[in-house]
């Protein structure tokens, strides 16, 4: 079996198609091939692990690893300063202590390491629409290699950079309308057609935004 499925990689190779593979142990009962199966399924679960392009046939020893804690919060740190140089450097440091470990820790702690990310971006603004955080957790979850997985992980750092210097420019501006309006109304209280409406067409913004704000 696996020399077929050797073949059948080497065949795909010509279309640039990647193939994994797991191969149960034989079972000489049918009531044992659950057993199988549940190799298989943990092999499954720690393939970013492998990489592409393998053919598993037994679960390799665990290795420990932790979650990187403090890098971490070092990470946050780096994306509320828009230190994208630093950014880089901590997710280094992270994919290289996972490099080369077999765990199924890994693939949870880089849900985990996505999450952190995902939570701190919303703790600003949890209605924001630029980010759509399934998509990113399924494309995580789906990564065939520690490399995919750094990629996503990347591009949502940055982005999260990106969109949180965004953010901090519309506070300061929502600041700005907040103060040139209290202070219209504070030269102009005695006016009988102070409304919502009469200063949206002053400031040229919504009556919904100015009342939000």
């Amino acid at each position: 079996l696996k020399e077929v499925l050797t073949d059948c990689q080497n065949a795909l190779k010509n279309s640039e198609i990647s193939t994994s593979y797991i191969i149960g142990q034989t079972q000489t009962q049918l009531k044992d091939i659950k057993d199988s199966y549940d190799e298989m399924q943990k092999n499954m679960f720690m393939s970013i692990c492998y990489g592409p392009g393998n053919i598993l046939t037994e679960i390799q020893e665990v290795d420990s690893v932790e979650f990187p804690t403090n890098t971490i919060s070092a990470l946050i740190g780096s994306i509320n300063t828009c230190d994208t140089e630093k950014v880089t450097k901590l997710l280094d440091q992270i994919f290289e202590d996972f490099q080369g470990k077999v765990s199924p820790l890994i693939p949870i702690y880089l849900l985990q390491i996505a999450l952190n990310v995902i939570s701190h971006i919303t703790s600003f603004d949890s209605n924001q629409t630029l980010f759509d955080y399934q998509d990113i957790l399924n494309k995580i979850t789906e990564a065939s290699s520690l490399s995919d997985a750094r990629t996503v992980l990347s591009q949502l750092c940055f982005d999260a950079c990106s969109y949180l210097v965004s953010f901090q420019n519309k506070s300061k501006s929502k600041q700005d309308i907040e103060q040139k309006m209290i202070d219209y109304l504070n030269e102009n209280y005695s006016n009988p057609n102070l409304s919502l409406t009469y200063i949206s067409n002053i400031f040229g913004y919504s009556p919904k935004y100015l009342g939000r704000i």
